[in-house]
C-alpha cells in the first residue's frame, strides 16, 4: 500500500515498531519512501495512517506513545488495522481539536494493493475522508463511506466474520466429498461456478491441501474473531449463525486446543 502510495507521486515517510535492522525499514526504503526511526518525525505529515496489528498495538502507538495527542490540527488519522469499533470511536473522542480519526479497514490481497484494486470500508468525518482520499486511491479502487468513527470497523469485521465461517463451511464440504471417494479439485471446480460458490472456495482452490490454506490465515482469522465476539460483547449484539460460524476460530480454538 505504501509502494503503490509513494509510485503514484505521494511523498511519504515510513515508521517501523521493529527493531532497527529489521528488513522492514529496507523494504520501504526500496519502495521509494523515507525512513525514519523518529516516530514524532514520522507523523509530522498531513496524512498519518496506520497499519499495526490489533488494539493493543494501536494504543500503543496513538495513546501510550503520545502520537495522538501531538498531532497539529488539520492532520488526518487512517487506521487501517481491523480493530474494535469502541476503541476507535474513543481514539475519535480523544484526538485534539482539529485532528480527524478515520477507520478505513481494507479488503484485498498483496497483489490487489499492489494493482491499486483494494476494497476501503470507511468510518468518520466525510470532509477528512475527502482529504485523504487522493493517498487512499492509490491502492484502493473502491472507497466507501458507511458512517461515523468505528462504523468502517463494524463491517470490516462482519466481513471477516463471514468469510472465516464460509471458510470453515467450504472445507467441511469438502472433507464431506473426500470421504465420499470425491476428487476434491474436481468438485472445487463445479462448486466455483455453481450457486454455492464464494472468495472461499476461490481460496481454497490455490493448493491442493487447502487445510495449509486455513493454517495460513489462522493467524488473522483468530484474531478477527476474537475482536468481532468481543465488539459484539461490547455493543450488546448478539452475532446469531455468524457467531456459531467462527467458534472454531480465536479464544475457542485456543482454549479447545
Amino acid at each position: 500500500m505504501a509502494a503503490k502510495a509513494a509510485a503514484c507521486g505521494h511523498e511519504l515517510t515510513g515508521y517501523t515498531r521493529r527493531p532497527r535492522g529489521d528488513r522492514t525499514a529496507a523494504v520501504l526504503e526500496a519502495a521509494g519512501l523515507k525512513v525514519s526511526h523518529d516516530l514524532a518525525e514520522a507523523t509530522e505529515a498531513e496524512i498519518v495512517s496506520l497499519c499495526v496489528f490489533d488494539d493493543e498495538q494501536l494504543r500503543d502507538v496513538l495513546l501510550e506513545k503520545g502520537v495522538l495527542a501531538g498531532l497539529r490540527p488539520g492532520t488526518v488519522v487512517v487506521i487501517h488495522t481491523t480493530a474494535s469499533p469502541v476503541l476507535v470511536r474513543s481514539l475519535a473522542a480523544a484526538a485534539p481539536v482539529g485532528v480527524a480519526v478515520l477507520d478505513a479497514n481494507f479488503s484485498g490481497t498483496p497483489q490487489m494493493a499492489t494493482d491499486g484494486r483494494l476494497t476501503l470500508m470507511t468510518g468518520g468525518d466525510p470532509a477528512a475522508l475527502a482529504r485523504a482520499r487522493p493517498v487512499l486511491e492509490s491502492f484502493a479502487c473502491s472507497i466507501t463511506h458507511v458512517g461515523g468513527p468505528g462504523d468502517g470497523q463494524t463491517l470490516k469485521l462482519i466481513n471477516n466474520a463471514l468469510f472465516a465461517g464460509q471458510l470453515r463451511l467450504a472445507s467441511d464440504a469438502l472433507d464431506l466429498l473426500r470421504a465420499e471417494g470425491l476428487d476434491p479439485a474436481a468438485a472445487l471446480d463445479v462448486l466455483r461456478v455453481s450457486s454455492a460458490r464464494s472468495h472461499a472456495l476461490d481460496v481454497l482452490a490455490r493448493e491442493a491441501d487447502w487445510h495449509s490454506q486455513i493454517a495460513t490465515l489462522r493467524h488473522w482469522l483468530d484474531k478477527d474473531a476474537d475482536v468481532a465476539r468481543a465488539a459484539a460483547a461490547d455493543l450488546g449484539l448478539d452475532l446469531g449463525l455468524i457467531g456459531l460460524s467462527i467458534e472454531g476460530y480465536g479464544l475457542a480454538f485456543k482454549e479447545g486446543d
